[in-house]
């Protein structure tokens, strides 16, 4: 078998939708079938036209122009459509993100050829209604207008990653037996580490991911001024740091650069500076080393399809205070779990509050890592798109 994977942007541009993929290709190898990545030299600089990174062989094409976010590579669909011999036959094209160039042309040839196209959304149906405002949004429904949606609605099969993308994707009015719910893996073995449980007067809080208005912070920290305030001339004396992991991320439709330096300002301007720290985004071997030393995670976000941090945190046997967004509502099951927060800090450092708890820590951390491993490892879910695969040939 053979699935050849499309995708507008990838490594070494490291985000949610490139890392999937990676991965799906990468455990799909390693059971012996053939998965390379088709991609584009978009936004990387000095990469190799052809490369095997693991053991996945990763072929750009050059990009040749580019309308907003629609990455035309008219080589990647001539080197698609060339006639193959029988073992370099595909049997199927996977493309990822819709309203992308690729995933059109994956479309196209793979019925062209008689073969099954698949579909993963990455939040890409109706996640701009969130936060693009008006003119810009008339961009995405005027593709949808003048397309007929047809990469995505005949598709043979479309993923989604979280039942909030499974909600929408009917919404967006994609047949119900077309789509398949299968969530994004981790790697859990990476983030396990041996936690201590014990009552501490300093609570250690990390956010880890892009800086952008469309995952406020301000309110977080707003809620830690309130929780150091309060008990700065009380005996228990309890405290809370925060760590912010990431860089500032501004795209036409994430809000005015910037924010960054407003939530500096406030630090300062509010005498918090031994209690927020900022570090750049990392690579994945200091990052975990970050999850491990914390105690408790945070996540505000206005919208996710899915929200990888949120794993990761889960994966390191982190309490996560989070919106009600992406995975959340698929991983938070129990009651204990369940510390859902909108934009007010006083509701914000209630829910941080409860974190001092040792006891409380220790049992929503059991309870993460124990759904982690048992809904989010590799090995079950490369097995949920293995019999997809099969069943489309």
């Amino acid at each position: 078998m053979k699935i050849i994977r499309t995708i507008e942007s990838f490594y070494p541009k490291v985000h949610g939708p490139a890392n999937q993929a990676f991965m799906i290709s990468s455990e799909l190898e390693k059971k012996g079938i053939k998965s390379p990545v088709y991609t584009t030299n978009f936004d990387v600089e000095r990469v190799l036209r052809k490369e095997k990174i693991k053991n996945v062989n990763v072929k750009r094409f050059l990009c040749k122009k580019r309308i907003f976010k629609y990455i035309f590579s008219p080589l990647m669909k001539k080197a698609l459509q060339k006639k193959e011999n029988k073992k370099e036959e595909f049997n199927i094209i996977h493309g990822h993100c819709y309203r992308s160039y690729q995933s059109d042309i994956g479309l196209k040839t793979a019925h062209k050829k008689g073969k099954p196209f698949v579909l993963s959304t990455h939040g890409t149906l109706l996640s701009y209604k969130h936060f693009v405002k008006f003119p810009w949004n008339l961009v995405f429904e005027l593709y949808d207008l003048l397309t007929f949606k047809k990469t995505a609605k005949r598709a043979d099969a479309v993923v989604v990653n979280s039942f909030q993308e499974y909600k929408e994707a009917l919404k967006f009015g994609i047949a119900r037996r077309k789509i398949h719910l299968i969530p994004v893996g981790i790697d859990y073995k990476q983030y396990q580490t041996k936690r201590k449980f014990t009552n501490k007067k300093t609570l250690n809080l990390l956010y880890v991911g892009r800086i952008t208005r469309n995952r406020p912070l301000m309110p977080t920290l707003k809620a830690i001024k309130l929780i150091n305030k309060n008990n700065v001339n009380k005996s228990s004396k309890k405290q809370v740091k925060l760590t912010i992991v990431g860089s500032e991320v501004r795209s036409s439709f994430s809000g005015e650069k910037g924010y960054v330096y407003e939530l500096k300002r406030f630090v300062l301007r509010n005498g918090l500076k031994s209690f927020v720290q900022f570090i750049p985004e990392l690579r994945k071997e200091k990052l975990t080393e970050q999850y491990k030393k914390a105690d408790a995670f945070i996540y505000p976000s206005v919208y996710e399809s899915f929200g990888q941090p949120i794993l990761e945190a889960a994966a390191s046997g982190l309490p996560i205070i989070c919106s009600k967004v992406g995975v959340a509502a698929d991983l938070f099951k129990h009651k204990e779990q369940k510390m859902f927060i909108t934009n007010n800090p006083k509701q914000i450092s209630k829910e941080i509050i409860k974190l001092f708890d040792s006891k409380l820590r220790r049992k929503i951390s059991k309870k993460n890592v124990k759904i982690i491993k048992r809904e989010f490892n590799w090995e079950s879910i490369i097995k949920k798109y293995i019999k997809l695969y099969k069943s489309l040939i």
